[in-house]
């Protein structure tokens, strides 16, 4: 989320997509999509120990960023 708010004035002082603080964002954004699907990829498995699994460390891992 930080990085969000570091890059997002970077961005939107640029005027056209040349500026290499827009490249840098859709970069980012684009890494963040894959990841997401990848992710929801992992959710279709029909491995319910290892979607609990992933479901509880997901909640660890939110619950560490939220303190």
């Amino acid at each position: 989320m930080s990085e969000i708010r570091e890059l997002l004035p970077i961005a939107l002082a640029g005027s056209d997509l040349g500026n290499p603080s827009l490249l840098y964002l859709n970069c980012w954004h684009d890494k963040l999509s894959d990841m997401t699907s990848t992710f929801y990829r992992i959710l279709r498995l029909r491995c319910n120990k290892f979607l609990l699994f992933l479901l509880y460390d997901c909640k660890k891992s939110i619950a560490v960023m939220t303190v």
